[in-house]
């Protein structure tokens, strides 16, 4: 599947329950190819001619042609990899939501779920086990969310999962 790169995050509020369906106004990408195939040698993002990503520089919004899909750098940094697992897509649909709706953050929550899951408890990643660690909560509040990043998901109180020294800036 062709994707586009981008390092965008600037984007407009929308007010709830208006769904998350246009587009942010987002500044113009600085994601470059140099940046981009730094990833591929860091084994992050696989080649070219398997994934056929293209870097969106200067594109605002980054704007994905036909069968193409926006990615965000911090994305692929945080340990989302191509193709998705069954998991990830699982919880956008059920939730309806979409991956550019996520943050950084909650794409390493589920990364490392899954991980946990599959190296640790020897299964597959289970949804029922994820909503009982997790619960998806609009960013910054319901009243007021943002297209980019509008979504995140939480620990829920008195549910222990694992201590993630998770940044609390991701600008």
């Amino acid at each position: 599947m062709p994707l586009t790169l981008s390092s965008s995050s600037d984007t407009r509020e929308l007010r709830a329950p208006e769904p998350l369906t246009t587009l942010a106004e987002f500044i113009p990408s600085t994601t470059t190819e140099a940046e981009i195939l730094r990833l591929v040698d860091d084994g992050l993002l696989q080649s070219q001619e398997l994934v056929q990503w293209r870097p969106a520089t200067g594109e605002s919004p980054s704007t994905p042609r036909p069968c193409e899909l926006v990615l965000f750098k911090k994305f692929v940094q945080r340990g989302l990899a191509l193709p998705t697992c069954d998991f990830l897509r699982g919880l956008l649909f059920f939730y309806g939501i979409e991956l550019v709706n996520l943050n950084p953050n909650s794409i390493l929550l589920i990364a490392i779920f899954v991980h946990f899951c599959e190296a640790f408890l020897g299964i597959p990643p289970h949804a029922g086990l994820f909503k009982h660690f997790f619960y998806i909560r609009p960013f910054p509040g319901v009243a007021q969310r943002h297209v980019l990043g509008g979504t995140n998901f939480q620990a829920r109180l008195g549910r222990r999962f694992l201590d993630i020294p998770f940044k609390s800036s991701l600008k």
